[in-house]
């Protein structure tokens, strides 16, 4: 049976790539998670349709919140570009228990979210800039 298709080089890619940058799960984690599941040690011995049966399963999971932890549209919007800044929860809790006073998004007004969207954006276009 060939593991090693271009289809199955993609599917392991996006696996990786789905648990480093979107669950964050290192490396012990994940295998203890794909034995677990039944998947084994490597992703390289597995076929295509396992494969393709992994990234379903890594690719549809969603870390819990913490209970209490709802964002409005608006809030999700902020996440989002939180995320894009590469900026913590702990930083973006600094920025605001250091300007307003508050250390959660909920309870900022709407001067205090125009402003740490702002505060986002600009985040990312001195990123974006070329140096």
């Amino acid at each position: 049976m060939n593991t090693d298709t271009a289809y199955a080089r993609y599917l392991r890619q996006r696996i990786q790539a789905h648990r480093i940058a979107r669950l964050k799960w290192p490396d012990d984690v994940f295998i203890q998670i794909t034995e677990a599941l039944g998947f084994g040690r490597s992703l390289r011995e597995l076929p295509e349709h396992r494969l393709s049966q992994l990234h379903d399963i890594i690719a549809g999971y969603r870390i819990p919140l913490p209970e209490g932890f709802e964002y409005d549209s608006y809030g999700r919007y902020m996440y989002a570009l939180q995320q894009r800044a590469g900026l913590s929860d702990e930083a973006l809790r600094y920025y605001m228990v250091f300007h307003f006073q508050k250390s959660h998004w909920n309870i900022l007004d709407s001067k205090e979210r125009i402003s740490t969207i702002r505060m986002l954006n600009t985040l990312i276009q001195e990123q974006e800039q070329p140096q």
